[in-house]
């Protein structure tokens, strides 16, 4: 038999035991607890951030879209400014044409409540669309960086079966000549203001039908380039926008005052017309950044 002494031992055993037990049960519920409150948290964090870029997303198109933004420093001041509802959050826009850069949007995203003030989680954008987007047009270069701007008067496009020049367009057909020739002139196709004849140059060009081409090239005796895998050559695949190298240190002479030729060659059995939309030539920075319209914001940023 135990003794009373014993007994005690025991019982204080069993206690201290208890007492521990319920410790680590309640840490662990608080472990628990924590956990899926964090997991909780993140997920309307989540929400949060894609309702702020959904409102940024609506205010960029809203602003180079909008046939009602003819002056868009007004469009950025008034047009933009709202709240919306979403399938989950909501979303503020209030923006500003005082910045130099252009027009800059600011975006807070939140979940919870119709109300900012009782939201449960909130997240902020804020970025500038610059004024070459904006007066540029969407997925445009403006005309002093378009190569063919000059049509006819600076491309041999005249004669039967030649390729079309219209509208600051090339416009290849299937069946006619694949190939477009430029003599040297009088007239510039490259702005001396926006070209820069250090380092690498690159021609960009964005093409309509682009599915019918085997490849293409561009170039004089002193400088070219040519894609052909037009697959390897995207710069921007959404808005058919391509990019070749064609030199590096490429005097500007060898290009306004050069024999030119932009050749393509369609796929077998190809029917229809391909557009060179527009095209440019000159470094990355001075050619890339128009068609980069899907995202036209310089330096943006989570607040």
């Amino acid at each position: 038999m135990m003794t009373r002494s014993e007994k005690g031992s025991v019982l204080i055993a069993v206690i201290v035991a208890i007492v521990i037990f319920s410790a680590l049960g309640a840490g662990l519920a608080s472990l628990v607890t924590s956990g899926v409150r964090s997991s909780v948290d993140h997920g309307l964090s989540i929400q949060a951030f894609y309702a702020a870029e959904s409102g940024f997303e609506w205010a960029r198109k809203k602003l180079l879209n909008s046939e009602d933004c003819e002056d868009w420093k007004i469009c950025c001041d008034e047009a933009l400014e709202v709240t919306r509802e979403l399938k989950k959050g909501y979303f503020k826009v209030d923006s500003s044409s005082e910045v130099p850069e252009g027009c800059q949007i600011n975006v807070l995203g939140w979940v919870g409540s119709e109300s900012i003030e009782n939201a449960i989680v909130s997240r902020s954008l804020t970025g500038v669309v610059p004024v070459e987007f904006i007066e540029g047009g969407t997925g445009e270069i403006p005309e002093e960086k378009n190569v063919f701007s000059e049509g006819e008067d600076s491309w041999n496009c005249q004669g039967a079966g030649q390729p079309d020049c219209e509208d600051g367009k090339i416009v290849f057909d299937a069946g006619g000549s694949v190939k477009l020739n430029r003599s040297g002139g009088n007239i510039d196709i490259v702005d001396e203001e926006n070209y820069d004849e250090s380092g690498d140059v690159y021609f960009f060009a964005r093409i309509t039908n682009w599915q019918l081409l085997q490849s293409f090239e561009i170039g004089s005796n002193h400088w070219g380039g040519e894609c052909t895998n037009l697959q390897d050559c995207f710069h921007d695949e959404e808005y058919g926008v391509f990019l070749i190298h064609v030199g590096t240190d490429v005097p500007i002479s060898t290009i306004n005052r050069a024999n030119v030729s932009l050749d393509v060659e369609f796929l077998p059995g190809a029917e229809g017309s391909v557009v060179f939309e527009w095209g440019c030539i000159g470094s990355y920075d001075q050619c890339s950044f128009s068609w980069d319209s899907h995202s036209p914001v310089g330096d943006w940023e989570e607040g």
